[in-house]
């Protein structure tokens, strides 16, 4: 804009000058600020412990089991079997 004000003949070069100063200036900011978004991820990550993405011991045996009513509710199928007594 400053440019076409410029070639009208109703600026001074000096104005085009700190426009694209102004604009540069924000280009280099918003570099910066992706540039510190990056790092923070990053940040996350090893604040994670890094590898959770991975992990080798998914399985539902390894879950951890919910605490609560549900815990302690059998359904009727699945009653544990009682324990055998030692043979003599």
């Amino acid at each position: 804009m400053s440019q076409a004000q410029f070639k009208a003949g109703s600026t001074t070069f000096i104005s085009v000058i700190n426009a694209e100063q102004t604009l540069l200036t924000a280009r280099i900011n918003r570099v910066k600020a992706h540039a510190s978004r990056y790092a923070d991820t990053v940040s996350l990550y090893q604040a994670l412990g890094g590898g959770w993405w991975n992990r080798v011991d998914e399985s539902p045996a390894s879950e951890v089991k919910p605490a609560g009513v549900a815990a302690i509710f059998t359904p009727a199928g699945a009653l544990p079997a009682q324990p055998t007594p030692p043979a003599n």
